[in-house]
């Protein structure tokens, strides 16, 4: 697959897993999801990418130190690094945000689970997305969002706000949580949109997970239409059918 790849090319979503040395909190969404030990040195070895983007999974909260170290490590090995983080609003403090881009942090990750109680109420998720922008807007990062994809699409008008105002640009991990069905679907398009307009970015990942029965192949449709985009033409490669 290495081949595959252009020269340079980042995997934008690798987890790295040390709860011996870090710590981690069950991870309800998967019923105490426990993955094995895996560190920058395992990142390099199984990733085709040269150059990755470490974020941090629900599971380890709003623990910061093992990215900032493996960025550390991964840079030592000549490889480029960056990472997403997950903060509460409160730790969003201008001297905290800049200590961490100097670490090389680029985005701060809305997890579902950490706003499930939000989902549902447009409003409460649309307040968060504008405070944590708003908040992060000093250091320019961007914001990181694991939502499904109707959540997506009632979000649009927010972040084409946000992204007016602040120039704040969103991701979206794992293909906006989209299944094979949603191909078609109004929901798609609205996010398609948003990644026409440059509002949006999207992580070509995790296909496992929302593929169905038919396996990775029943989201070619989906895919296709996001890198068909006029701005997507440079797709987020991240970590395709893994975690």
């Amino acid at each position: 697959m290495t081949a595959l790849l252009p020269p340079g090319s980042w995997d934008t979503h690798v987890h790295l897993f040390d709860p011996d040395q870090h710590g981690a909190q069950p991870d309800g969404e998967r019923n105490g999801f426990t993955p094995p030990h895996h560190n920058a040195g395992h990142i390099v070895k199984s990733c085709p990418s040269h150059n990755f983007v470490v974020v941090v999974p629900f599971n380890q909260n709003t623990e910061t130190k093992q990215t900032v170290n493996a960025i550390n490590s991964l840079n030592s090995m000549g490889r480029k690094a960056k990472g997403t983080i997950v903060l509460q609003l409160k730790e969003m403090e201008e001297t905290n945000l800049r200590k961490l881009h100097g670490s090389g942090i680029r985005a701060v990750r809305i997890h579902e689970a950490s706003a499930r109680v939000l989902v549902g109420n447009d409003e409460n998720v649309e307040q968060l997305v504008r405070d944590v922008a708003e908040k992060i807007a000093v250091v320019g990062w961007r914001v990181d969002l694991f939502l499904p994809l109707e959540v997506w699409a009632r979000l649009a008008p927010t972040l084409r706000d946000v992204h007016k105002q602040l120039g704040t640009t969103f991701i979206a991990d794992h293909l906006c949580c989209a299944g094979p069905d949603d191909a078609d679907s109004e929901a798609l398009t609205e996010a398609l949109r948003l990644v026409e307009e440059g509002v949006l970015h999207v992580k070509i990942s995790a296909l496992n997970r929302f593929c169905g029965p038919k396996g990775v192949e029943a989201l070619e449709a989906v895919v296709r239409k996001f890198v068909g985009c006029r701005r997507g033409s440079r797709p987020c490669l991240a970590a395709i059918g893994r975690m």
